[in-house]
């Protein structure tokens, strides 16, 4: 597995919000993110909800990083469906995040994410991206 996070996503410092991926399989992987103090999307030592959202796309982009044999690749959200939070991590929170593919379409990728927080669920959803 890819020790440098950069090598995969398009993000750069400061604003990567993806530590490691693991558990990469054909349609599904996982992925963590020890929430810094000082992120831009912390506010009262609280992750906003655009940093969850942020969370979930790098964790996509890593895997399509991943799946393109390191090939850097910008994709676009096209859609963002039932995307639920139930709880916001607080900074120094590290959250483990679950992708899994639920369709492809050419160059569309739908998914679903769950975000936890060791056994709490914190949020889900599904997204839809444009690679090209």
């Amino acid at each position: 597995m890819n020790s440098d996070i950069t090598e995969l996503i398009p993000q750069r410092a400061p604003f990567i919000f993806v530590d490691t991926i693991f558990d990469v399989e054909e349609n599904a992987l996982k992925s963590n993110w020890l929430i810094p103090a000082d992120s831009s999307l912390v506010q009262n030592n609280e992750l906003q909800e655009s940093g969850l959202m942020e969370h979930v796309a790098q964790s996509m982009a890593a895997y399509i990083g991943y799946c393109s044999n390191g090939e850097i690749k910008i994709g676009v959200i096209g859609a963002i469906k039932h995307f639920v939070i139930y709880q916001k991590p607080q900074a120094g929170d590290t959250l483990y995040t679950s992708i899994t593919i639920l369709g492809r379409v050419f160059t569309t990728i739908l998914f679903r994410a769950e975000i936890r927080l060791g056994n709490i669920l914190l949020a889900e959803g599904e997204m839809k991206v444009t690679v090209p």
